[in-house]
């Protein structure tokens, strides 16, 4: 995530929306975003979206394996057409299921990646959510 710009837009709109609800802001995590990144180019590489990985990996599979000791493990997924943040950020915040995950209280931390697929001419977005271990 570092010096992506459009990442870090996302991560700052989904922290306005978790303060505004009263909730502490997700820090971002260095191992969760590199999941994230690895997830994004497999989802970008393959042309389809799931939350099945590499080797039919899981998203708490992909934290583990980064490095990340989690007691509770989320993901959003997304493939966008156009880049813009503000509106991958509200596909996310629109859907039940996904504004559940960015508003989950024990969520603390979040990595994030996207990768453009000229296959098929989209952007792929992946945030992995944890809670870490106890």
């Amino acid at each position: 995530m570092k010096g992506d710009t459009q990442l870090i837009e996302i991560l700052r709109l989904t922290n306005a929306s978790r303060m505004a609800a009263g909730m502490e802001p997700l820090v971002h995590d260095s191992r969760l975003g590199r999941a994230a990144q690895l997830h994004a180019e497999y989802l970008a590489e393959g042309g389809f979206l799931s939350h099945g990985g590499f080797g039919d990996s899981s998203p708490g599979d992909r934290a583990t394996a980064a490095g990340y000791g989690w007691s509770r493990v989320g993901e959003n997924v997304l493939a966008r057409t156009r880049a813009e943040p503000e509106a991958a950020y509200q596909q996310w915040w629109l859907s039940q299921g996904h504004r559940d995950n960015l508003l989950t209280a024990a969520f603390q931390h979040c990595g994030l990646g996207r990768h453009y697929s000229p296959k098929v001419d989209c952007w792929y977005y992946a945030m992995l959510l944890a809670t870490p271990a106890a």
